[in-house]
């Protein structure tokens, strides 16, 4: 369960880096993160590459009490929108296996979602901007990129005051649901790299069972550099960039 948890928070809130400047290409990128529950260590990963059908989102989590590795397939189209094509999880605790599927078909305007969980099917129509459990992160930097200034123009600050950012609709586990963030400001945080100027997000939930804040940092497009979550209960989960490349260039900083 504490595995299960920490990848669902590390999943669920990670933020891409920057696209190319010319056009909507994703650049590639890997990154590796130390994660502690309750001060038990776990490691996490997270890569995007080219393929030969478009991009491919790889995150992993290894534990001591098990596996989790998540992908997903997707492409962008003419008007530089994110389509997803398949997303594939993975879990093994203490010997026991389970996975989930979502199969889209986008000319028949449809996914199929799978899961040997219960053996659940689902069937969800698909429509305009429905993204997939991993890719809309890469739409959420997509739209801070280009609705804020640059992270050294004066103006910075007083935009991501005034900056709302957009709900997404996300297919997760058989079902649409909808994602919304809210910037909290800006914060200078220690992390394995040295001293990063981050902004700081807070996932808006509608209820108070779980707070989760995340801090990116502008200078790396957005590149996620801390996750905290906070379980009703007491519970604690941290997660802590180690190393990170962007293109095969190792990121520095500014």
């Amino acid at each position: 369960m504490a595995l299960r948890l920490i990848c669902l928070c590390f999943a669920n809130l990670l933020v891409y880096p920057a696209m190319a400047e010319s056009d909507a290409t994703p650049q590639s990128y890997q990154a590796t993160y130390t994660a502690k529950y309750s001060g038990m260590p776990v490691t996490a990963t997270r890569v995007l590459k080219k393929t030969e059908q478009g991009y491919r989102i790889i995150s992993s989590v290894k534990g001591m009490l098990g596996d989790i590795m998540e992908q997903e397939d997707f492409h962008i189209d003419e008007r530089g929108h994110i389509l997803t094509d398949h997303y594939l999880s993975e879990k093994a605790f203490f010997g026991s296996a389970r996975s989930e599927e979502l199969v889209v078909d986008h000319q028949a305007k449809k996914a199929t979602y799978t899961s040997t969980r219960k053996n659940k099917h689902r069937e969800l129509p698909l429509s305009t901007g429905y993204l997939g459990p991993l890719s809309y992160q890469l739409q959420l930097r997509n739209d801070l990129k280009a609705s804020l200034p640059q992270h050294d123009d004066p103006a910075f600050s007083e935009q991501i005051s005034s900056y709302q950012v957009p709900l997404y609709k996300v297919m997760s586990r058989g079902r649409i649901k909808d994602y919304q963030f809210e910037i909290l400001g800006e914060e200078t945080i220690d992390a394995g790299i040295g001293q990063i100027r981050t902004l700081k997000l807070q996932r808006v939930r509608k209820d108070n069972k779980r707070q989760t804040a995340i801090w990116v940092a502008p200078a790396w497009g957005f590149l996620i550099v801390k996750i905290v979550q906070q379980e009703k209960g007491g519970k604690h989960y941290e997660i802590l960039v180690e190393t990170a490349t962007i293109d095969g260039e190792a990121v520095s900083l500014p």
